[in-house]
């Protein structure tokens, strides 16, 4: 049954689902009235039924709770790799000499080769042809065979110099290092280092006070 008001006298009429979408006349005031194609909601009655509203179930999985303790600490394992890469570093430098052979003593060397030590003079070396005579001043100046050497790079080519015969001494192959006393440790060493350098193998080292 479709349910339509008279538009007239707004009486409730009853008609049949055969007279949907077209006129007829109202029983109580005899004026046309159109029936709705689709049954109209009239005051009073019953709303239509609303769908049901469809869930969707979602396809990803529901989010995971991080649990705190199964989280992995890797403060230790970052400081272990620092530790690994100073160790390579520190291993893959070139290994340096850490310390330098000392001249040994006259006497001590006279008696490992089984003679009597001779007292020799600073003169007496300067007379050998086969010493170089490096000087270190008490300004820490040094002189190799007279000409000045201001830098380790001069003194180790005039050492160089000297062993090729460049002097009037020939070829000499053995180093003395009369070092004043009041001159720094340091560049007595500088001198040994660059004698070494050099492949003077006899090196001797004597300190003067005086001039």
């Amino acid at each position: 049954m479709i349910r339509v008001h008279c538009t007239h006298c707004g009486k409730l009429l009853r008609v049949a689902d055969t007279m949907a979408g077209r006129q007829g006349k109202c029983p109580h005031c005899g004026n046309a009235v159109a029936v709705p194609s689709m049954p109209a909601v009239v005051p009073g009655s019953k709303p239509p039924r609303k769908a049901a509203k469809t869930s969707f179930v979602s396809l990803l999985p529901p989010p995971r709770h991080a649990d705190h303790e199964e989280w992995i600490d890797m403060t230790s394992m970052v400081d272990i790799v620092f530790f690994l890469l100073i160790f390579f570093l520190v291993t893959s430098l070139n290994t340096q000499q850490a310390s330098i052979e000392s001249p040994v003593p006259e006497s001590r060397r006279a008696a490992s080769e089984g003679r009597a030590a001779a007292a020799r003079t600073v003169v007496d070396f300067e007379n050998d042809e086969d010493f170089i005579i490096a000087r270190i001043d008490a300004d820490n100046t040094v002189w190799v065979e007279d000409a000045l050497a201001p830098s380790p790079a001069e003194v180790l080519s005039k050492l160089r110099s000297s062993m090729r015969g460049a002097g009037a001494k020939g070829s000499p192959s053995r180093l003395l290092v009369l070092a004043h006393g009041d001159a720094h440790h340091g560049m007595a060493v500088m001198v040994l280092d660059a004698a070494q350098e050099a492949g003077l193998a006899d090196v001797r080292l004597a300190v003067r006070d005086e001039e």
